[in-house]
């Protein structure tokens, strides 16, 4: 729950009702004679106004705070394999603002705890694609060597279990996506990693 947001609810609440008794003439409602028709001075009648207006500044400011926090992207539409390749359907449009200067690209890679992702060299890669606001699907085809490598988990004794990690990246448009050969590539050529968690991208 939002405390700030119930908190200014609230006041506005009270200052309405501060607004309503201050328009209101002295003695309106009783039953006593009214003795006096003097009315509020002008900036006690409209102090309930200004009051407001700060609420309704005040009620921007966590949006303000949040301004230069990083962007989360919620990314994959849908993802699976094919027969020759892994594919993503990415939902890019939050990720305009990268377009002027980056294409999408798409890395796959057999899930192994014994080697870091990062610089693992047994990865596919896709095509580069342009950042458009529609969903765009990516397709990493399997090498020769990456079959081998899913192979070999398959045959080995106990048999391992397959499991095939994807992750979209940002590649500036000079750069050539073929020259990746391992996800830590990705920033050394000036480009940004998609995290399938939603965090925000760096």
């Amino acid at each position: 729950m939002d405390y700030f947001a119930v908190a200014v609810g609230l006041a506005q609440i009270g200052i309405m009702y501060w607004q309503l008794r201050v328009m209101t003439p002295h003695g309106q409602g009783t039953t006593q004679p009214v003795e006096s028709t003097a009315q509020p001075s002008t900036l006690k009648r409209y102090a309930p106004v200004m009051a407001m207006g700060l609420l309704v500044i005040a009620s921007w400011v966590p949006y303000v705070l949040r301004l230069n926090e990083p962007e989360h992207v919620a990314w994959m539409a849908a993802y699976g394999t094919t027969s020759d390749s892994y594919y993503v359907v990415l939902s890019s449009d939050k990720l305009m603002r990268y377009g002027k200067k980056y294409y999408l690209a798409l890395a796959c890679g057999v899930t192994d705890p014994t080697v870091d992702q990062f610089q693992d060299q047994r990865i596919v890669l896709s095509s580069a694609f342009s950042v458009i606001p529609v969903n765009v699907a990516m397709a990493a085809k399997f090498t020769p060597q990456f079959l081998e490598t899913l192979k070999s988990m398959t045959t080995a004794q106990p048999p391992q279990p397959i499991s095939v990690w994807h992750t979209a990246f940002l590649i500036p448009k000079g750069a050539d996506v073929a020259r990746i050969k391992r996800l830590s590539d990705v920033k050394d050529w000036g480009g940004k990693i998609i995290p399938q968690n939603c965090e925000p991208i760096e």
